[in-house]
């Protein structure tokens, strides 16, 4: 038995499985259940037991309390999307394997699916979403707005560059079927590079523009001894599950993790307060926000839980 929990519907099933069972089956079952007649464009799957988005072809794995959260926009332009309402408690479904592939038929006659997975770096901030090669440009940036509680108008000044493609893309262009690719978006419309060797390069020239008056020594010590570490954070805002995919300097503070992830979540101190888990252990204290993250001893599987409090 496994539990399933759809935020965007304020929904959770209950869901017994049979082996060998695929995430793109419970996914069309999914949609049948919800009665909803129209196209979906995004299907997301994460595991919160494993802590991983799960491809569609990846078979279910039957773990005790495994728990599954499933995310997905529709069709439509994402400004136009209205949420749903409908609220759905304690449903306990059977994945009969005969009823489930007639449930997948009926959809596979209905519609396909040219889903992907694609790697979105906005800002520099890394995140996986699955998506129809068919989004535009355009409806991408909607969605990641929508997402990220950024003004729907501003979107016309960002820049997206397909490092894939090796090219700048614009906002009536289409997303493409190239699976496991790159897009650098930039939410200021800074130039993007022809590569990530090139990003890198770039960065060290302004940085050392920057620090002029610093010795070339001194430049390179510090380029010698700087260590990055990419941590995986599990943002959680009330029922609202994000991972946050970010890079630290080792060197950084604890606090620095907070304050990423308010930046994650457009939010500021004046509002909420982010309380740290690392390794299920407490990190709210002055002291160990205070500890380095090499003092902490992180490293990427670590397991670190950010959980936003509003305050009244």
């Amino acid at each position: 038995m496994i539990r399933i929990t759809i935020p965007k519907i304020n929904s959770y099933f209950q869901l017994q499985v049979e082996e060998g069972t695929l995430v793109s089956e419970i996914l069309e079952l999914i949609q049948d259940q919800i009665n909803t007649d129209k196209n979906i464009k995004y299907w997301t799957c994460y595991s919160f037991t494993q802590q991983k988005v799960l491809n569609h072809q990846e078979i279910i794995q039957t773990f005790q309390d495994e728990e599954l959260y499933v995310y997905f926009e529709f069709k439509n332009n994402f400004s136009d999307i209205q949420e749903q309402k409908q609220v759905t408690s304690n449903s306990v479904l059977s994945t009969d394997r005969h009823s489930l592939r007639q449930s997948i038929d009926r959809q596979a006659s209905q519609q396909s699916f040219n889903i992907d997975m694609k790697i979105i770096v906005l800002d520099g901030l890394k995140q996986e979403i699955e998506m129809d090669g068919e989004t535009s440009v355009k409806e991408l940036f909607e969605f990641l707005a929508k997402e990220n509680n950024i003004d729907q108008k501003k979107i016309f000044n960002w820049s997206c560059f397909s490092e894939t493609r090796n090219k700048q893309l614009n906002l009536e262009e289409k997303i493409g079927f190239t699976k496991d690719e790159i897009f650098q978006i930039k939410t200021n419309k800074l130039q993007h590079t022809q590569s990530s060797k090139d990003i890198n390069s770039q960065k060290a020239i302004i940085f050392d523009k920057t620090l002029e008056n610093i010795s070339l020594f001194e430049i390179q010590l510090n380029k010698q001894f700087s260590k990055t570490i990419t941590l995986i954070i599990l943002v959680h805002d009330n029922s609202c599950i994000r991972k946050l995919t970010a890079m630290f300097d080792i060197l950084e503070k604890i606090e620095k993790i907070a304050e990423e992830v308010l930046r994650f979540c457009s939010l500021t101190y004046q509002y909420v307060s982010v309380d740290i888990f690392i390794n299920d252990k407490q990190f709210n204290n002055p002291d160990k926000r205070s500890q380095t993250i090499q003092e902490a001893n992180l490293n990427r599987d670590s397991k670190i839980i950010a959980k936003i409090r509003w305050i009244d």
